[in-house]
């Protein structure tokens, strides 16, 4: 009996040992210095909301993809003072490892704070022109999407293959070159690639929110009996009222196609997350410079999606979606060019 009691004993001795030897493995697995992940902090800074509207949410939404792949911890910066914007940009920069600068309104503020902050990983949204890679600090990459015109060029000419009176009408957000090359004129072109019959008119509302000016630009459209209209605006007041109508609709910047299905042809989408899931691999993998190197300029485009019209509603037919897919692979390999027109 004694000689079993002993070995009981014995037993029992490994077992607690391996018992609290496995705990300790797993305490320093866990808890060991070092060990917990660091979270990438991202500074945003937004014309306006990051869950209002559409423009700013679908850049924000593009963060919020790639938030548990990167350990993100997102700092929302919102509704900028504009004359205040070099200070937030410098108090951003104390405390985030990438500022994210949703617009191209930033730039002059970008270009004068980034330098004093070349540890912090600059990314920011442009469209104006096709840059240099001097153009912007070192420690700055953009993506740029300067060649939206060719996603408003397709979205045109599916509206002209949908439309049953050659009536179609565009609202601009706000006048100007800009603006005109890379929504309305290339819509208008594209509408004008399929059928020149076509009549397209304009109305350009002066801000990126008017809900009230929109629809009655939307009624005054539908009573002119255009049957389509490109709504460039930053709500969806241009949907609803086209509803309303009777009439369909195409929308910049988010796709929210799933929500009037039977009113939206689809939307113009910029994919932000395409290109941003890159930018932030490489700061992950401490490899920015390199990256920067041949990605100083980040460009948007319909081949690789980040341009994109990504869901069609119930009115267009397969026969269309066939037309839209040979027409982007033709906008892509260059055999139909997408003209630069800044004026109306």
């Amino acid at each position: 009996m004694r000689r079993k009691g002993l070995a009981t004993s014995w037993t029992i001795a490994i077992l607690l040992i391996i018992a609290v030897a496995a705990v300790g493995v797993v305490y320093w697995a866990v808890f060991k210095p070092g060990s917990e992940e660091t979270a990438l902090k991202v500074g945003v800074v937004l014309w306006g909301h990051h869950d209002e509207g559409l423009w700013d949410p679908a850049a924000a939404n593009a963060l919020l993809l790639l938030e548990d792949n990167y350990n993100l911890e997102i700092t929302w910066s919102e509704e900028i003072d504009f004359t205040q914007i070099e200070s937030i940009l410098r108090t951003l920069a104390q405390t985030n490892d990438v500022i994210y600068l949703t617009t191209d309104e930033f730039e002059e503020a970008c270009k004068a704070v980034a330098p004093d902050f070349p540890s912090v990983y600059w990314i920011m949204e442009y469209e104006a022109q096709e840059i240099t890679s001097d153009h912007f600090p070192l420690n700055v990459v953009a993506f740029n999407a300067y060649h939206a015109n060719e996603l408003s060029f397709w979205a045109g000419a599916i509206a002209a293959r949908l439309t049953k009176t050659n009536k179609l009408g565009i609202i601009q957000a706000i006048p100007g070159p800009r603006d005109t090359r890379l929504m309305s004129a290339a819509f208008r072109a594209g509408a004008h690639y399929v059928n020149e019959e076509i009549e397209v008119r304009r109305t350009v509302i002066g801000a990126y929110v008017d809900p009230l000016q929109t629809r009655d630009s939307v009624a005054a459209f539908a009573e002119a009996e255009c049957d389509i209209v490109f709504v460039g605006m930053d709500d969806k007041s241009g949907t609803l009222e086209a509803e309303e109508q009777g009439i369909y609709a195409i929308q910049e910047y988010l796709d929210f196609t799933a929500d009037y299905p039977d009113t939206l042809i689809g939307c113009t989408v910029w994919q932000w997350d395409v290109w941003l899931d890159k930018v932030l691999e490489a700061i992950a993998a401490d490899d920015f410079a390199a990256f920067r190197t041949q990605y100083y300029e980040m460009p948007l485009s319909l081949d690789d999606r980040s341009l994109d019209i990504p869901v069609f509603g119930n009115m267009v037919s397969s026969e269309v979606e066939a037309f839209a897919e040979e027409l982007r692979s033709k906008i892509i390999d260059g055999s139909v060019e997408v003209p630069v027109i800044d004026e109306w």
